[in-house]
């Protein structure tokens, strides 16, 4: 598990699940997603990134890091 805070500058504001086809790509998944005061569990694929989210993935340590750098940029 690893927690990634999204900077406002990441590649994936304003984008999908399924724009960025992380799971995909990366073998990695979101489970949730801390929105301000709010946590999304499960968030749907329809759901845009936001500057500040923070992301919780879940996969192998090599698959978090993909992850990571798909994120983050």
């Amino acid at each position: 598990l690893e927690w990634l805070e999204l900077p406002a500058r990441s590649p994936v504001v304003g984008k999908t699940l399924a724009d960025i086809r992380m799971r995909t790509k990366t073998g990695a998944s979101v489970i949730a997603i801390m929105r301000g005061e709010g946590a999304i569990a499960n968030p749907d694929i329809a759901l845009p990134f936001a500057a500040g989210d923070t992301v919780l993935v879940i996969g192998s340590p090599a698959q978090t890091e993909s992850a990571r750098t798909l994120l983050l940029g």
